[in-house]
């Protein structure tokens, strides 16, 4: 006479049990850990054109965003300075949003032009318009209108 063997109560239940409670774990601590988790996020600024320096932390957002930025410092009472802001302006608004200048107001007798982009880095003192424009454009991830 041959024994009957009862067949084994498969464990999936068991599986599926602990499955389904590291699931809902992993997720209630995502839900704590989001609204418990200081907010870290770097503000850009909406306007393309700032009187007052970026951030580290906002720099190097913008570049890794492609962005280029200039930063303009130049003395007050400057005539010539302020036809340069001028372009420096229209050539940040034409060019695509790829171009965040900063205007800062220094003391002191002499301009200086600092352009800062994934290609690299450049500073020119009392730059004419011509100067300042090649070596936007030689710096600018996509070549913009103005550069043509």
């Amino acid at each position: 006479m041959a024994k009957k063997t009862q067949p084994k109560k498969p464990m999936s239940k068991t599986i599926a049990l602990v499955f389904v409670l590291l699931m809902m774990g992993s997720t209630i601590g995502l839900f704590v850990e989001i609204i418990l988790r200081p907010s870290n996020q770097v503000e850009i600024p909406q306007s393309r054109v700032i009187k007052y320096h970026l951030t580290e932390a906002q720099v190097k957002i913008l570049l890794a965003n492609y962005q280029t930025i200039l930063e303009y410092n130049y003395p007050p009472n400057c005539f010539d300075c302020n036809s340069f802001l001028t372009s420096l302006e229209q050539w940040t608004m034409s060019s695509d949003d790829q171009i965040y200048l900063q205007e800062i107001q220094t003391d002191g007798s002499s301009s200086k032009l600092t352009i800062v982009s994934l290609r690299g880095q450049k500073t020119l003192y009392d730059p004419t318009k011509d100067d300042a424009r090649a070596e936007i454009c030689d710096l600018l991830i996509s070549r913009s209108l103005f550069c043509i």
